[in-house]
């Protein structure tokens, strides 16, 4: 993963807290909602046209701790990113978001997260 990359990963995981009112825009879909690790999430597709079938896929195995984990393991998450079904995904405080085709959340050609419900 590039350092490009990982900032941009890095960026969506500061937003993460700060999506709540985005959330509620037009522009925004939701998705059923799912659970993992005895949580249950709200499925927010931000940007682009992935199907709910393939945002629950990721957003679940993403939230159940799969993924190809990039950075430091006992580091801060800030320096944390996973890939999974290629897409790049980070956690943020109550939930965690991914990204797919772009190297950040601001030219993502799709864009999805998971909240906590």
């Amino acid at each position: 993963m590039t350092a490009r990359m990982l900032l941009g990963v890095l960026v969506v995981l500061s937003m993460v807290s700060l999506l709540a009112p985005i959330a509620s825009s037009a522009s925004t879909r939701n998705c059923p909602r799912f659970r993992a690790q005895g949580n249950t999430f709200e499925a927010i597709i931000l940007r682009g046209h992935p199907d709910c079938a393939t945002v629950d896929k990721v957003l679940r195995a993403f939230m159940s701790g799969k993924g190809t984990m990039h950075g430091p393991p006992d580091g801060p998450a800030y320096l944390q990113s996973w890939t999974l079904y290629g897409w790049s995904c980070g956690h943020g405080a109550g939930g965690g978001a991914c990204i797919r085709g772009g190297s950040s959340y601001k030219n993502a050609r799709d864009w999805i997260e998971a909240q906590v419900a």
